[in-house]
């Protein structure tokens, strides 16, 4: 009886025990899931700016068209680099002198410069893909690891009830035996009793 209490102590440790287990694996998963996310939006962003990136010579392209627009309505927009550029370039194509050497250079600087900036932000964007793989990969084994955690839950609770229902039945057979021995001494009481009286009464009969 001694051993089955401890069995059945043991038992309960080990399901608290792996309980606590599940609790921290669902806890690493939330975070992985979190971190996921993150990824993924971090990745939308590089990929926007990309885009917009990829767009820029465009919309710089457009630049004169709103400048004209702007002198037109009476208003004077700001001058970027980027404008002063494309003026000089318009100039040119009107019959003034070609650009000196400097010009030349702020002409090409611009889409240089955002061919390397492209460039970064496609690395960036490769390595935040790479970390987003990682960290579904990472996520799929917490999530078997959960699920192996989980099945060996189940087992320790069927374990734990059989180990009751085992204990109850022991205990079930120890009344039983103490009850028949409780009978057999009251049976071997009566028999003691039943013999005296006999006893007795034969001395009597021998008596009379």
């Amino acid at each position: 009886m001694s051993e089955i209490a401890k069995t059945s102590d043991e038992q309960k440790q080990k399901l608290k025990d792996e309980t606590q287990q599940k609790i921290l694996m669902d806890q690493k998963i939330k975070d992985q899931d979190k971190l996921v996310q993150d990824l993924k939006k971090k990745i939308e962003v590089s990929m926007k700016k990309e885009s917009q990136k990829v767009t820029q010579p465009t919309e710089a392209g457009s630049a004169t068209a709103e400048t004209r627009e702007g002198r037109r309505g009476g208003r004077a927009p700001p001058v970027t680099g980027e404008e002063q550029c494309v003026r000089r370039s318009t100039k040119e194509s009107r019959g003034r002198a070609p650009p000196a050497a400097g010009e030349d250079r702020c002409a090409r600087a611009r889409p240089e410069e955002s061919r390397g900036e492209r460039h970064l932000l496609q690395e960036r964007s490769g390595a935040l893909e790479r970390d987003l793989r990682r960290a579904e990969e990472e996520r799929h084994l917490l999530q078997e690891r959960s699920g192996a955690l989980e099945e060996a839950l189940r087992r320790a609770e069927e374990e734990r009830h059989l180990l009751q229902e085992r204990s109850g039945a022991l205990e079930k057979t120890t009344k039983a035996e103490e009850e028949r021995h409780l009978l057999e001494r009251m049976n071997s009481l009566l028999e003691e009793k039943l013999v005296k009286k006999e006893r007795k009464w034969y001395r009597k009969l021998l008596c009379c």
